[in-house]
Formats: C-alpha cells, structure tokens, sequence
C-alpha cells in the first residue's frame, strides 16, 4: 500500500513483517513484484495514435524508467505495480 500520511517518507511504501498465529511464521508485506507483458506494437501504436517501430518504441519506453525490448511478437516490458496506470490502456486490448 503506497501511503501518504502514515509512513515515515510521504508516498512510500514500508515493509511490515507479519507473524502466524502460533508466531512460528512470518511474511514481509506488502510484496511489489514487477510484472512481465507483451504488447503488440500494431496495439501501442494505435492505442495512443502513433506509428512507430518497435525499436523506438523500446527506446521511448527506456526513457519514461519502463525496461522494454522489442521482440517478434511485439514489446516485452517490466512493469512495477506503480506504473499500471502507464498501460492500463492495455488490459482493455
């Protein structure tokens, strides 16, 4: 959970260790994995009405702090469960 007023450093999110009932386990929360999709680039490109090829596309991605390689099937991107709004466009393809 990002929080804005409860954590030491506004608009961060801290890790709380989490105990079992019986104390005999315990997991760090909140867990932020980075997520993997493919996008065509025929989809990036009409999505936000550009024509780009799938290099650029990877080098634009680059600069905006998304990791991006252009593929066969389209652009690989590592998404950090901040940045779903960058590509929500996408779930809806």
């Amino acid at each position: 959970m990002l929080c804005r007023q409860y954590c030491a450093e506004p608009h961060t999110a801290e890790c709380v260790r989490v105990f079992s009932a019986d104390g005999q386990a315990s997991v760090v929360y909140p867990e932020l994995p980075y997520r993997t999709e493919t996008v065509a680039v025929d989809d990036i490109n009409g999505g936000i009405g550009i024509k780009e090829s799938a290099e650029m596309i990877a080098s634009l991605l680059t600069r905006m702090c998304l990791q991006s390689v252009a593929t066969d099937d389209g652009q690989r991107l590592s998404i950090e469960v901040s940045d779903g709004d960058v590509l929500g466009y996408v779930k809806e393809l």
